[in-house]
């Protein structure tokens, strides 16, 4: 299901909160989990 993940080399907008977190998780990137999508997607800034 969450193989759609795979669809772009670095998160965006259009990827869900969840997808963002796995992306962090598997480049070991810290985050909180009450973080926005924006503050999510501003860890890979």
């Amino acid at each position: 299901m969450d193989s759609s993940a795979e669809k772009a080399d670095v998160p965006d907008e259009s990827w869900t909160n969840d997808q963002i977190k796995s992306y962090l998780d598997a480049n070991n990137i810290a985050y909180k989990t009450t973080d926005t999508k924006a503050q999510l997607l501003a860890y890979l800034q």
